[in-house]
């Protein structure tokens, strides 16, 4: 589990599992990119609630092993009250994901989301109001 973000560049590219705590990668600005494609034998991603608010672009690409994502609620927003609508969601070419989970107010302010190319996807739940006013493209096979 991962208490501090400052801990993500040092995790080892081996890794098939990656759990962040509660509130991390706040200390982040909107520049930044969460990008897990050095992590390929990763079979799941859990982060927790009101994480990496200022990011504006999450990208999982090309995870072979890649099982499940759960985001908690909350991540990957600005500001509940503030009118910005950009940032890029993208989780594409992850033949064995299965499970994608997104909590109560997640990517509330994205532009886009694109989810493409996995093939052994059975489940997506999101919670309220994620990608309120979101281009959303599913394309597969």
């Amino acid at each position: 589990t991962i208490t501090s973000f400052s801990q993500f560049d040092s995790i080892p590219s081996f890794t098939t599992n990656i759990t962040f705590a509660n509130n991390i990668g706040n200390e982040l600005d909107s520049s930044y990119s969460l990008n897990f494609t050095r992590f390929q034998l990763l079979k799941r991603i859990e982060i927790g609630n009101q994480c990496f608010q200022h990011v504006r672009e999450f990208v999982i690409d090309g995870l072979e092993s890649l099982e499940s994502v759960k985001i908690g609620d909350e991540c990957f927003r600005i500001d509940k009250w503030k009118e910005r609508y950009d940032g890029i969601c993208r989780i594409t070419n992850c033949p064995n994901l299965r499970q994608l989970e997104i909590g109560n107010y997640s990517f509330v302010d994205f532009k886009s989301f694109e989810i493409s190319n996995l093939n052994s996807l059975q489940s997506i739940n999101f919670g309220n109001y994620c990608f309120r006013d979101t281009d959303f493209s599913l394309k597969g096979e």
